[in-house]
């Protein structure tokens, strides 16, 4: 009887297994219960229903279950290497280092290992592990670009600028179509300054794929100054920021991001006690919502405004807005049909090169008296001419200002400065961005 169980059970697993390669989720599930009915433990269909749970979104789920397979028989690479992927979408990083590694432990030449061993350590910002683990998956599976392509961003982040060149030159050399390592590529050697190298990998680009806007803005990047555009494309922000939205939040946690913290205490600040929670208050460029947890408080209205469909969804689960409009910002303030009492923009403006219209803008949608809240990116005066109003599209891609060109725009928009602070905003690689933190009170119109 236990050999028939046995040889039943097979049989079952066989077609459970050809089920779930088809795509019938559902029989093969079926199927794969009806051997542990058989064979209690039965570790592949036990590790197999996880990933079906995983496939289904109930990622919990998928993890216990590898997890009890596992507990049967340790020595199983392919699931601990499962278990790691599935505990990375939770972001358990550190768990999913140690499944990853048990994976190597038992099958020390599977290439996808260190692979995803190495997207582990760069999500925890070991960028020193994560390329010695690409490095061994692209030894032991040289033809894959995707491990060419990862090795060329841990590169990157190390700051070994001409070594990630040629990472990601061998990825495209394997795989022509394959559009990440030529971002990757690009960006490289825009940071090396390498912008005449830049300019023909992002119109090669642009060759293959018309119309790509991420290939258009940095061709106006790397070519020729008159050909500055007075504002990033509404395409190229949308793009881009669509693309980063599921991991936008935890890659600036990684990078001590205070901007959004910095400028809702600025406009604590501003707000008497009285006042508190009364305000009309509008975050401009909200994307995943990271401000609105400081301005909760002091709003009776709370509205987040962000022209990337992907962040306005994540800055929904923060519960924190009453209110959340996909649109172009300056768009926005011209069309709002109510005054605000405080606009707050924090790391949105930098994609505006002429802010006076933005300001214009601002100042018809905010009372006598309300206050705008923002930073920019700083133009160095000493490389800026004398034109008060100029700007500057950086290597980044984003827009530098003077702090005097700033001024005199709000300014001349009867907006008063109350003050501006130097920082730092962000890093570029291993480098610090300066920029400046602005506080502008609109002017009576009496």
């Amino acid at each position: 009887m236990a050999s028939e169980a046995s040889t039943a059970s097979k049989e079952l697993l066989k077609q459970a297994i050809a089920s779930h390669r088809d795509g019938d989720l559902t029989r093969s599930e079926s199927l794969y219960k009806q051997v542990l009915e058989l064979d209690p433990k039965q570790t592949d269909a036990m590790q197999l229903l996880g990933v079906i749970a995983a496939q289904l979104g109930n990622t919990p789920l998928a993890i216990e279950r590898v997890n009890q397979s596992i507990a049967i028989n340790p020595n199983q690479p392919g699931a601990l290497n499962n278990l790691g992927n599935m505990l990375v979408r939770e972001e358990r990083y550190e768990e999913a280092m140690d499944a990853f590694e048990r994976a190597i432990h038992f099958a020390p030449d599977d290439a996808q290992s260190h692979l995803h061993l190495g997207h582990v350590f760069g999500y925890l910002h070991r960028h020193l592990d994560a390329y010695t683990a690409y490095t061994r998956a692209t030894e032991l599976s040289p033809e894959d670009a995707t491990a060419w392509h990862s090795l060329g961003a841990a590169l990157e982040k190390l700051g070994r600028l001409d070594d990630a060149v040629e990472a990601y030159q061998k990825s495209i050399a394997i795989s022509t179509e394959y559009v990440a390592p030529r971002d990757g590529l690009g960006r490289a050697l825009r940071l090396a300054g390498r912008l005449d190298e830049a300019l023909e990998v992002y119109q090669q680009w642009l060759a293959m794929d018309p119309g790509n806007p991420i290939a258009e803005h940095f061709i106006l990047v790397c070519g020729v100054p008159e050909n500055v555009p007075e504002r990033a494309s509404q395409d190229y922000v949308k793009q881009t920021f669509d693309g980063f939205a599921d991991t936008f939040d935890s890659l600036l946690s990684r990078l001590d991001y205070c901007v959004p913290e910095r400028l809702g205490k600025i406009a604590d600040s501003l707000v008497a006690d009285e006042d508190r929670g009364t305000l009309r208050i509008v975050d401009l460029g909200c994307g995943t919502g990271l401000c609105g947890p400081y301005l909760r408080d002091l709003a009776s209205h709370l509205v987040g405004v962000d022209l990337s469909p992907m962040m306005l969804a994540k800055a929904k689960e923060r519960h924190q807005y009453d209110e959340l409009v996909e649109a172009e910002l300056t768009q926005y303030l011209i069309d709002c049909s109510e005054p605000f009492d405080l606009i707050v923009s924090a790391d949105t403006l930098i994609y505006i090169g002429d802010l006076r219209p933005t300001f214009d803008a601002a100042a018809a949608a905010i009372r006598a008296g309300g206050a705008l809240v923002f930073s920019i990116e700083k133009l160095e005066s000493e490389t800026a001419p004398d034109d008060p109003d100029h700007f500057r599209l950086g290597t980044s891609g984003r827009y530098q200002h003077t702090e005097a060109c700033i001024r005199n725009w709000l300014q001349a928009r009867g907006f008063t400065v109350n003050a501006c602070t130097e920082t730092e905003v962000r890093k570029e690689g291993h480098d610090s961005v300066t920029g400046y933190l602005f506080t502008a009170t609109r002017n009576s119109t009496d």
